[in-house]
C-alpha cells in the first residue's frame, strides 16, 4: 500500500512481486543516498526535478518488487538489490535487479507520476494493464 491505496496481486505459479508507491513529495536525493548502490546512480544521471523524483522512485518500486517476489523483502539492505538494466520506453519501463545469485525481470509503469513495479516471470513480455 501507499498512502490510502492498496494493490492485490495472486499467481497459481511462480513468484510474484508488486509495488506501488506514490511519487509526490519523495526526496529524490534522499532516497537515492539510502537505497542505491554507487554504480546504480548512473540511471539518475543528467535528470533533475519531476524527472529525477519520478525515476527514482522508478528504481525503488522496482527493487521492492523484486524483493517481494523473492519472498524476502528488502530486510534494510536496499543496495544489495541492483539495478543492472533499465530500458525506459515512456508509459513503461523494463528492468532487471540482481540480487545474490538472481535476477528479477521487473515491468515499470508510471502512473502520472506514481509508479507500480511488477515482478514475476513473464514481466519481461507483459506489462499490467492500466484501467
Amino acid at each position: 500500500h501507499s498512502g490510502r491505496w492498496g494493490l492485490g496481486a495472486a499467481t497459481t505459479s511462480g513468484a510474484l512481486g508488486v509495488d506501488y508507491q506514490h511519487a509526490r513529495g519523495i526526496d529524490a536525493e534522499a532516497v537515492a543516498a539510502g537505497a542505491l548502490a554507487a554504480d546504480e546512480h548512473r540511471w539518475l544521471t543528467g535528470l533533475a526535478g519531476d524527472t529525477l523524483r519520478r525515476r527514482t522512485t522508478a528504481i525503488w518500486c522496482a527493487k521492492e518488487a523484486a524483493a517481494k517476489a523473492a519472498g524476502s523483502g528488502l530486510e534494510g539492505r536496499r543496495q544489495d538489490w541492483r539495478i543492472v538494466a533499465w530500458n525506459e520506453t515512456p508509459p513503461r519501463t523494463q528492468a532487471r535487479v540482481h540480487h545474490a545469485s538472481t535476477e528479477y525481470p521487473i515491468a515499470v509503469v508510471d502512473l502520472d507520476g506514481d509508479c507500480l513495479a511488477l515482478c514475476c516471470d513473464i514481466a519481461t513480455v507483459h506489462t499490467p494493464a492500466i484501467a
